[in-house]
């Protein structure tokens, strides 16, 4: 999975379907500006849904192509979330510096 240069998925042990998961940022994410997470995850994000679209669109009688459509699934959804929640800490994150910066 190429997510691993941008973020680790740690599955919950106490979901027996492993369905939860938590993410962990990679060293390299962390060295990054705010918005350059932004920009990097969305290009992974445009890139997954991109590859989804094309493993979609072949032939998927193999149990090793099912296989592979369903782990990009799986990751276009959790770095889908995963941007989501790095958007929104930006956003909550840029509002207070916002506010700290006007004078009543």
């Amino acid at each position: 999975m190429r997510h691993r240069k941008l973020f680790t998925i740690v599955k919950d042990k106490g979901d027996p379907e492993g369905q939860t998961v938590t993410v962990e940022p990679t060293e390299y994410l962390t060295k990054l500006k705010p918005d350059e997470v932004i920009g990097v995850l969305q290009s992974y994000v445009k890139e997954l849904a991109e590859d989804v679209d094309q493993c979609s669109q072949e032939i998927l009688q193999t149990p090793e192509n099912q296989e592979k459509l369903a782990e990009l699934v799986f990751e276009l959804e959790v770095a889908q979330k995963y941007l989501a929640q790095v958007f929104e800490e930006w956003k909550a994150n840029k509002c207070k510096d916002d506010t700290r910066g006007t004078t009543t």
